[in-house]
């Protein structure tokens, strides 16, 4: 499912994606995609996300050796 979106994230909410960027060694750091939402506050409110398995098989798929992942908003 993010597939089929994922590509829409820079036409619709340009202004919701971010690169950290070092202009001395001229490399792109970490990127991160964001879009607006509409949320009440709850927890139980916010839907299943995506699963530590799920990031686990991706971060395999791509040969991580690692995976460092937020597990809920701050």
């Amino acid at each position: 499912m993010l597939s089929t979106y994922w590509p829409r994230l820079y036409e619709q909410f340009p202004d919701f994606q971010f690169v950290l960027y070092d202009d001395e060694q001229d490399d792109v750091l970490a990127e991160g995609q964001t879009v607006p939402c509409s949320w009440d506050g709850a927890t139980s409110s916010l839907g299943p996300g995506i699963d530590d398995t799920m990031m686990r098989a991706f971060a395999l798929a791509f040969g991580f050796g690692s995976l460092i992942a937020p597990v809920r908003p701050n």
